[in-house]
Protein backbone atom coordinates (compact mmCIF):
# COMPACT_ATOMS: atom_id res chain seq x y z
CA UNK A 1 0.00 0.00 0.00
CA UNK A 2 1.25 3.47 -0.82
CA UNK A 3 0.05 6.39 1.24
CA UNK A 4 0.59 10.13 1.00
CA UNK A 5 1.13 12.08 4.20
CA UNK A 6 0.23 15.74 4.60
CA UNK A 7 -1.64 18.22 2.43
CA UNK A 8 1.29 20.45 1.43
CA UNK A 9 4.23 18.09 1.87
CA UNK A 10 4.20 14.93 -0.19
CA UNK A 11 5.82 11.96 1.51
CA UNK A 12 5.23 8.46 0.28
CA UNK A 13 5.28 5.18 2.21
CA UNK A 14 5.15 1.63 0.94
CA UNK A 15 3.19 -0.05 3.73
CA UNK A 16 3.20 -3.85 3.65
CA UNK A 17 0.39 -5.74 5.37
CA UNK A 18 -0.99 -9.25 5.07
CA UNK A 19 -3.54 -9.74 2.31
CA UNK A 20 -6.18 -10.83 4.83
CA UNK A 21 -5.93 -7.63 6.90
CA UNK A 22 -7.07 -4.05 6.49
CA UNK A 23 -4.77 -1.07 6.74
CA UNK A 24 -5.26 1.15 9.79
CA UNK A 25 -4.85 4.59 8.23
CA UNK A 26 -4.96 6.31 11.63
CA UNK A 27 -1.99 4.16 12.74
CA UNK A 28 -0.09 5.07 9.56
CA UNK A 29 -0.87 8.75 10.09
CA UNK A 30 0.40 8.59 13.68
CA UNK A 31 3.52 6.65 12.69
CA UNK A 32 4.44 9.14 10.00
CA UNK A 33 3.49 12.28 11.89
CA UNK A 34 1.01 13.29 9.23
CA UNK A 35 -2.18 15.27 9.31
CA UNK A 36 -3.79 13.62 6.28
CA UNK A 37 -3.46 10.13 4.81
CA UNK A 38 -4.72 8.89 1.48
CA UNK A 39 -3.91 6.18 -1.01
CA UNK A 40 -1.51 7.32 -3.68
CA UNK A 41 -2.81 7.56 -7.26
CA UNK A 42 -1.94 4.45 -9.29
CA UNK A 43 0.22 6.51 -11.65
CA UNK A 44 2.39 7.78 -8.78
CA UNK A 45 2.66 4.27 -7.31
CA UNK A 46 3.86 2.96 -10.66
CA UNK A 47 6.34 5.84 -10.98
CA UNK A 48 7.84 5.16 -7.53
CA UNK A 49 7.92 1.35 -7.73
CA UNK A 50 8.15 0.53 -11.42
CA UNK A 51 5.33 -1.98 -10.91
CA UNK A 52 1.61 -2.06 -11.51
CA UNK A 53 -0.68 -2.01 -8.48
CA UNK A 54 -1.10 -5.50 -7.05
CA UNK A 55 2.37 -6.59 -8.13
CA UNK A 56 4.49 -4.27 -5.96
CA UNK A 57 7.05 -6.27 -3.97
CA UNK A 58 7.81 -5.29 -0.34
CA UNK A 59 11.05 -3.51 -1.27
CA UNK A 60 11.82 0.07 -2.21
CA UNK A 61 14.44 1.21 -4.67
CA UNK A 62 13.44 4.89 -4.57
CA UNK A 63 14.82 7.09 -1.79
CA UNK A 64 11.58 9.10 -1.66
CA UNK A 65 9.62 5.97 -0.70
CA UNK A 66 9.81 4.83 2.95
CA UNK A 67 9.29 1.10 3.56
CA UNK A 68 7.02 0.00 6.44
CA UNK A 69 6.27 -3.61 7.47
CA UNK A 70 3.27 -4.45 9.63
CA UNK A 71 4.28 -6.23 12.84
CA UNK A 72 1.61 -8.88 12.26
CA UNK A 73 3.67 -10.23 9.36
CA UNK A 74 6.43 -11.18 11.79
CA UNK A 75 4.15 -13.91 13.17
CA UNK A 76 4.98 -15.92 10.04
CA UNK A 77 8.33 -17.59 9.37
CA UNK A 78 8.03 -16.99 5.64
CA UNK A 79 6.76 -14.01 3.64
CA UNK A 80 5.18 -14.47 0.21
CA UNK A 81 4.76 -11.60 -2.22
CA UNK A 82 4.41 -10.73 -5.88
CA UNK A 83 7.68 -10.42 -7.76
CA UNK A 84 6.85 -7.26 -9.68
CA UNK A 85 4.41 -9.26 -11.81
CA UNK A 86 0.96 -10.62 -11.10
CA UNK A 87 1.88 -14.14 -12.23
CA UNK A 88 5.06 -14.70 -10.15
CA UNK A 89 5.55 -15.00 -6.39
CA UNK A 90 8.59 -15.06 -4.14
CA UNK A 91 8.90 -16.87 -0.82
CA UNK A 92 11.47 -15.49 1.64
CA UNK A 93 12.27 -16.25 5.27
CA UNK A 94 11.28 -13.27 7.43
CA UNK A 95 14.78 -12.90 8.92
CA UNK A 96 16.32 -12.73 5.44
CA UNK A 97 13.73 -10.17 4.37
CA UNK A 98 14.39 -7.98 7.41
CA UNK A 99 18.13 -8.15 6.80
CA UNK A 100 17.87 -7.20 3.13
CA UNK A 101 14.99 -4.68 3.20
CA UNK A 102 15.51 -3.01 6.62
CA UNK A 103 11.90 -1.78 6.83
CA UNK A 104 10.41 0.40 9.53
CA UNK A 105 8.38 -1.94 11.78
CA UNK A 106 4.98 -0.84 13.10
CA UNK A 107 1.47 -2.07 13.85
CA UNK A 108 -0.43 -0.63 10.86
CA UNK A 109 -3.21 -3.18 10.32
Amino acid sequence: MLVKIGKKESRYFLVNISGDRRANLDAVKALCGGTHVMFSPAEKACELTGCEMGAVPPFTFDSSLTLVLDLALLEHEELVFNAGRLDRSIFIHKDDYLKVASPMLAQVS
